[in-house]
């Protein structure tokens, strides 16, 4: 983004002392009890309405004082005009310039080229202020200034004249932070495209109660059998392992498995070793378990889908993982997880999937 801007846009402050005594050093208040204050190489210096050259007739560098190169006399009228630092909103702007200065040889009509200092004129069309001798010429009237490499007097140019040309530069935004804008619309073209690991980690407590912050799954696609009858074992390949961001985090399960078998089986929910979700047997007969089903031999081509869902709150910030356990009952009995408990090589026997999928909530 860039920003034009004139020398009348640019100027920051003028400065008008009007001397008593003869010094060497002008600084502090002027005539209209204005400080005086510049940057370094952004000021220019009148005496008596010549542009004097900075670095020659006058040293500027402290930001506070001007240092003539011989003694002022009174009533003198010396203007400083200072250049500043612009600001848009909260965004600072830096404006550049450029200072050509050259001693005329011959009488020629037309400047360019290297200057006194080695450096080569380039400038801006509209953005460049030339003065011949300390006065300033109107451009478009006493000089052209069109191609930006050479600028072209109306008359033709003595020995010994001296030639200042001041070459202002687009302005360009150095910073801007987020918070400056307030309104608008950027074009998609104009945003940048950031890496996923450039993008920020956002404060989970800014998110509020039941935000979530992570989910992870597990799919399982092939198949499982037990014949175990006494204690329940994994079911392989359903299992999902969480590392919550608090303690006080609640995990939401959800399980969803198609399952058959030729006697009553039973599934259950665990953390770790811990057996959650399951209900409350009352006897040491009953099997306490989070779902139970039965298929006897008349539906042993089918399956049942069995849906788990559970919101836990297992207060750590270790990794802990959730998995599915099953058991048949009865003996020479067959508990199967993704299939019918014949498995028949036949269009009416399937295959499903499973899944175990866990989702942090904020506390």
């Amino acid at each position: 983004m860039s920003i034009a801007g004139s020398l009348t846009d640019a100027i920051n402050f003028r400065y008008v002392f009007t001397i008593s005594g003869t010094p060497t050093t002008v600084s502090g208040a002027d005539d209209n009890s204005k400080t005086l204050a510049y940057n370094v190489g952004f000021v220019d210096v009148y005496l008596n309405g010549v542009k004097q050259v900075v670095g020659t007739d006058v040293t500027a560098t402290s930001g506070s004082t001007l240092v003539f190169a011989s003694a002022l006399a009174a009533n003198d009228i010396v203007e400083a005009v200072t250049f500043d630092t612009f600001t848009s909103a909260t965004a600072a702007i830096v404006g550049t310039r450029s200072e050509f200065n050259y001693v005329i040889s011959g009488t020629p009509t037309t400047v360019s080229g290297a200057d006194a200092g080695g450096s080569t004129l380039s400038y801006t069309a509209g953005l460049v202020d030339v003065f011949l001798n300390g006065v300033r010429m109107k451009v478009g009237t006493d000089v052209t200034a069109s191609n930006g490499t050479e600028v072209v007097f109306a008359s033709a140019l003595a020995a010994g004249d001296l030639v200042d040309i001041v070459a202002h530069q687009n302005f360009s935004i150095a910073n801007v932070p987020a918070s400056s804008i307030g309104s608008g619309t950027l074009s998609n073209d104009r945003l940048p495209t950031i890496d996923n690991d450039k993008l920020p980690t956002i404060d989970d407590s800014k998110l509020g109660a039941g935000a979530i912050l992570q989910v992870l799954s597990t799919t399982k696609t092939d198949t499982f059998t037990t014949t175990t009858t006494n204690t329940f074992v994994d079911i392989t390949g359903l299992s999902v392992t969480i590392t919550p961001r608090s303690t006080s985090s609640k995990i939401l399960i959800i399980a969803d498995t198609q399952m058959s078998g030729n006697e009553l089986f039973f599934i259950q929910l665990v953390r770790g070793s811990t057996a959650i979700k399951v209900g409350d047997s009352d006897s040491s007969n009953r099997v306490e378990c989070s779902q139970g089903g039965v298929f006897q031999a008349s539906n042993n081509d089918k399956v049942a889908p069995m849906v788990i869902n559970f919101l836990d709150s297992p207060s750590t910030t270790s990794a802990t993982t959730y998995k599915l356990q099953g058991r048949i009952y009865g003996s020479s009995k067959t508990l199967a997880v993704n299939r019918t408990f014949n498995d028949s090589d036949s269009t009416f026997s399937g295959r499903g999937a499973s899944t175990i999928t866990v989702m942090e909530v904020q506390g």
